[in-house]
């Protein structure tokens, strides 16, 4: 699945109602080109999303606020994309001006993981997380 060209998906929180969508994909998970998935209200818990062994990918300028779930998958975010939530996977990487806000735990807290740095491996709660060489 691709979502690019400055392409929206909102996740209304409108007139009182609390929108959420659950996406479930076999198939890698492309978001690109000035894409926004979920930005509009930067509460991860809108989105979920599950893919088995494969990954998700945000490229180009891209952003995803969303609670991510790659069993055996990963998660790359590249060319000053930016993440917004939490990661449940094997492997994450960020490379080339990337960003990773995490939301801890879900409270509303976001820091930013930052950029182009090693990271290497950081273990908490039973995850995992990988940075590329940079």
């Amino acid at each position: 699945m691709t979502i690019e060209n400055d392409a929206q998906l909102i996740i209304c929180k409108d007139a009182g109602l609390e929108g959420k969508l659950n996406l479930y994909t076999k198939k890698e998970v492309n978001i690109k080109d000035n894409a926004r998935v979920n930005v509009n209200t930067l509460d991860p818990t809108r989105l979920s999303c599950a893919i088995l062994k494969k990954k998700f990918e945000l490229t180009e300028d891209g952003q995803l606020c969303a609670a991510l779930h790659a069993f055996d998958g990963e998660l790359k975010v590249k060319d000053a994309a930016q993440f917004y939530g939490t990661f449940v996977g094997k492997k994450a990487k960020l490379e080339d001006g990337g960003f990773w806000h995490v939301d801890k735990g879900i409270s509303g807290t976001v820091t930013t993981i930052g950029t182009g740095f090693n990271l290497s491996v950081i273990t908490g709660r039973g995850y995992r997380w990988v940075e590329t060489d940079n």
